[in-house]
């Protein structure tokens, strides 16, 4: 049981550091492009929004991932199951931007793929142990 609750515990640590790495990622992004729209003098279009809305589509689950941390901790199912589903879009969105070689996507994507193995991991565990 002690290890199972360590366990928990690593797993919200990497919830927690997932969610910061997100929301800086998705800060940083959304600085850059405002940055770069205002010395450029772009216009806001189409391009601008969805180029804006990728910096939210990475601090939305990064926010996400920190507040469920405390529940995953403690071992909740529907908190692991909130973490998985605010990462997976992430890693397919991810996925997506790889082909672009426009950045080091990859990295993401392997991170992602990792924590969301040991988030179902996690989950099946304690299935498994609340059905037995």
């Amino acid at each position: 049981m002690k290890e199972k609750i360590y366990s928990y515990w690593r797993l919200a640590w990497a919830a927690v550091l997932l969610g910061l790495l997100f929301g800086i990622a998705g800060i940083a992004h959304t600085a850059a492009v405002i940055s770069v729209a205002v010395k450029q003098g772009k216009p806001y279009d189409f391009r601008m929004v969805s180029l804006l809305a990728t910096g939210g589509i990475l601090v939305y689950p990064g926010l996400i991932n920190i507040g469920v941390s405390r529940w995953i901790r403690q071992g909740h199912p529907w908190a692991l199951a909130m973490s998985a589903v605010v990462t997976l879009p992430v890693a397919v969105y991810e996925a997506l931007l790889v082909p672009a070689h426009h950045s080091n996507q990859m990295l993401g994507v392997i991170i992602n793929a990792i924590y969301l193995y040991f988030l179902i991991d996690a989950w099946v565990s304690l299935r498994q142990n609340r059905s037995l």
